[in-house]
C-alpha cells in the first residue's frame, strides 16, 4: 500500500469545510486505501472494516457517510456487474500496477465530469457531481497523487520536481567525497531507502554528535552497509566515540561476580580474602 501525504492546502478547502467531521475522517482514510488508480470497494461493509476497523459505526451509517462524500463531489459511487465501487474524484496518477484491482465507473465519466443520471450511482436518488470543487493535492511514494485543484497542470511540474534530486551532488556540496557519496547512495537504494532532507538533517546531526565530518560517517555507514548513521551505533560497535573500549561481556560478568563476593564476606576476613 503506498503512503500517501497530505498538504497543507487540505486546511483551507472549502469543500471538506462541508463535511461532516465523521465524513471528512472517512475521506481521509480513503486516501490511504484506494488502489493507484484511486478505486475501493464500495460496500459499506467492507468500507468499514478496512477503514474503520475500531469504530462501532452501523453499516447504514457508513452508506450515510459514502453518499455524503459523494454529494460533495469528493468521490463517485458507482456500480458494475460484479458490484458496487467507488472513484476518488480527480485522482491523477503513474501506477505501479497495469491496472487496477477493481472495475472502473461507466465509459461516460472522464474523471473531471460526471452525469450522476447516466453514471450508475449506488444511491438512485445521488445528485449530480460538483466537478470542479477544490480539496486538496495528496502525493504517495509510488509518485500517486489526487488533484482537486482547480490548475491541474502544476502536479506533474511538482511530481518531476521531487525527482529530480541529485543527492550525489547534495551530499558532495556538504564536503562528502563523490566515491563516499555514491556508494553509500548504492547502499541505501540496495535496502529500498530513498534519501530525504529529514533524514539527512538528522545523520548530520549524529555526526556532529560522534564528533566526525559527515564524510568520515559516510564512510563508516559504507563500510559496515549502514543506510544511516547514528553516534549511538559506533559506540556499540567500537566502544566510546573517544576511542576507549567497552568492557566485553565476560569482564563485566567477572567484575560484578566480584563486587558480589566483596558484599557478602564479614569485615574481618576481607583483609584476609584479597591477601589470598
Amino acid at each position: 500500500m503506498p503512503q500517501r501525504i497530505l498538504l497543507p492546502g487540505i486546511r483551507d478547502s472549502a469543500t471538506l469545510d462541508k463535511c461532516t467531521p465523521e465524513q471528512e475522517a472517512l475521506y481521509y482514510r480513503l486516501l490511504v486505501s484506494v488502489d493507484d488508480f484511486g478505486r475501493f470497494d464500495a460496500r459499506p461493509a467492507i468500507v468499514r472494516g478496512t477503514c474503520l476497523p475500531l469504530k462501532d459505526y452501523t453499516l447504514s451509517q457508513v452508506g450515510d457517510m459514502l453518499f455524503g462524500l459523494q454529494s460533495h463531489g469528493l468521490i463517485v459511487l458507482y456500480k458494475t456487474p460484479t458490484g458496487e465501487y467507488l472513484q476518488m474524484r480527480k485522482w491523477r496518477n503513474d501506477p505501479r500496477a497495469k491496472e487496477s484491482k477493481f472495475p472502473g465507473p461507466p465509459d461516460d465519466f472522464d474523471g473531471i465530469k460526471a452525469d450522476s443520471d447516466k453514471c450508475l450511482q449506488m444511491f438512485a436518488d445521488a445528485p449530480a457531481v460538483q466537478a470542479n470543487s477544490p480539496v486538496t493535492v495528496t502525493v504517495t511514494d509510488t509518485d500517486t497523487d489526487t488533484d482537486t485543484d482547480t490548475d491541474t497542470a502544476q502536479a506533474p511540474k511538482a511530481r518531476q520536481a521531487r525527482k529530480s534530486v541529485d543527492w550525489e551532488s547534495v551530499l558532495e556540496a556538504k564536503g562528502v567525497e563523490p566515491q563516499t557519496a555514491r556508494d553509500w547512495l548504492q547502499v541505501r537504494k540496495a535496502k529500498r531507502l530513498p534519501l530525504t532532507e529529514t533524514g539527512l538533517t538528522g545523520i548530520e546531526r549524529e555526526a556532529e554528535k560522534a564528533r566526525l565530518t559527515l564524510d568520515s560517517a559516510l564512510k563508516i555507514s559504507v563500510r559496515r552497509g549502514w543506510a544511516s548513521f547514528d553516534a549511538d551505533w559506533l559506540r556499540n560497535n567500537n566502544g566510546d566515540i573517544n576511542g576507549s573500549q567497552h568492557k566485553n561481556k565476560q569482564q563485566m560478568l567477572e567484575e560484578s561476580n566480584r563486587k558480589i563476593a566483596k558484599n557478602w564476606i564479614p569485615p574481618e576476613l576481607r583483609g584476609q580474602h584479597e591477601t589470598n
